[in-house]
């Protein structure tokens, strides 16, 4: 006898192998990126990891920078904390999604 996972399990691995979760790192990956050469633009020294965290966002935006920069990093801050939330949420069932053939043996 073969055991098949329940038909939502085999969903939730669909929608992480189908690029949900690959396609929203590609375009954190392209916001951080475009945040990053702002700047690089206006020559401020920023790491990338400064960048990534959510954490030095609203300190960024107090950096010496013209009102326009600043106004385009609020406009790019915003999708980008809704993707990565996304993803965290993805996360949380892809994990749900990987314990389950523990959980189904007991």
């Amino acid at each position: 006898m073969v055991y098949v996972l329940p038909k939502e399990v085999r969903e939730l691995g669909r929608f992480f192998q189908h690029s949900t979760y690959r396609l929203n790192k590609k375009i954190i990956t392209q916001f951080k990126y475009r945040i990053h050469s702002i700047f690089t633009k206006n020559g401020i020294d920023i790491s990338r990891k400064q960048v990534i965290s959510p954490e030095n966002r609203a300190k960024i935006l107090e950096l010496p920078l013209a009102d326009i920069w600043k106004q385009q990093l609020r406009i790019l801050f915003t999708p980008l904390d809704t993707i990565e939330q996304e993803n965290e949420e993805i996360k949380k069932l892809i994990s749900m999604w990987a314990m389950w053939p523990m959980l189904a043996k007991k």
